[in-house]
């Protein structure tokens, strides 16, 4: 549990809200994080998964830096378990993962989806049985060879997927699950939804939806840094330098005139020694607080091993 108060603010009636809260849980074990900010006229308890740290940080802002890394990767998305056979859809948030129905314009199988729209090409090379127990079943007698033919039965598969889901999804992150080749191949259809860069890899079906959670948050935790990455990679290769910054002070300057667009920060805050005055900590609530990107780092990926590094708006 990490608590957070000014310096300032250090009397007994202030700290009743939290002793109150704390009390509900001093006969239990387990569950998710929790991060309690108190101040003269605020009190907030907030939910942190994988938060473990248990400190209090006093200092004239809340201390967000030790909790950015877990709060600001995605906490809210969909999951879609790829296989020809089997479609599933989970629904993650905070940490909980459960099932959720597939769209009515989405089949759970690609023989499902194929018996109802199949491209007019691969239909050239059939024809209608008009006799017998197969009547009206169509026969095959094309050229084209079977590793040909299912290749593009699941690219129209795919196709069909992501159009059904999109109504449903609209700009929401999208994690898929599934052999690499399915991924992949889903991956170049699918252009019109909001996939996330990192994916759980392999057959999930046999998994429990608690099980999916955790390879989930794994990887959503996985997909923050490698934007992370990204944005430290942008920054050391922009031409126009006016638009970099890498020292502390004027980082924390830029960030409350609220200047920042990205900002990088090494991910090595430690509650137990920390003050929320601290520059990385500044950093980060202001370029939280002017709609700027937060992205926490491992130490050794800072450039010039400076803790802070941000690309300006203006």
């Amino acid at each position: 549990m990490l608590r957070s108060s000014p310096a300032s603010f250090l009397g007994e009636q202030a700290l009743h809200p939290v002793e109150e809260f704390v009390s509900q849980f001093e006969d239990e074990a387990g569950g998710p994080g929790v991060a309690l900010f108190r101040s003269p006229h605020y009190f907030a308890a907030v939910t942190v998964p994988g938060l473990k740290a248990s400190a209090v940080i006093r200092g004239n802002y809340f201390a967000l830096a030790p909790l950015a890394t877990a709060s600001l990767a995605p906490q809210e998305f969909y999951i879609l378990a790829l296989h020809r056979k089997n479609l599933h859809l989970f629904h993650y948030l905070n940490g909980v993962c459960e099932p959720t129905p597939l769209p009515a314009g989405v089949p759970a199988d690609m023989e499902t989806a194929l018996a109802f729209d199949v491209p007019d090409h691969l239909l050239e090379g059939r024809s209608g049985s008009s006799h017998g127990s197969g009547a009206g079943r169509a026969i095959q007698f094309g050229t084209s060879s079977d590793k040909e033919s299912a290749a593009e039965y699941l690219h129209h598969y795919f196709l069909i997927v992501d159009r059904g889901l999109k109504p449903l999804l609209g700009d929401s992150p999208l994690m898929l699950a599934g052999v690499h080749e399915d991924l992949a191949a889903f991956r170049r259809i699918a252009t019109t939804i909001n996939i996330l860069e990192t994916d759980i890899g392999g057959n999930i079906d046999f998994l429990s939806p608690t099980e999916i959670g955790v390879l989930a948050a794994d990887a959503s935790l996985a997909h923050y840094r490698l934007c992370g990455d990204l944005v430290l990679r942008n920054l050391r290769e922009m031409r126009h330098r006016e638009k970099v910054l890498l020292e502390a002070p004027a980082i924390v300057e830029a960030a409350r005139a609220g200047r920042i667009h990205q900002l990088c920060a090494a991910d090595n805050f430690q509650p137990n020694t920390a003050s929320g005055d601290d520059p990385v900590n500044l950093a980060v609530v202001e370029t939280l607080r002017f709609n700027g990107e937060v992205f926490m780092l491992p130490p050794h990926l800072m450039p010039d091993g400076q803790p802070l590094a941000a690309i300006l708006r203006y």
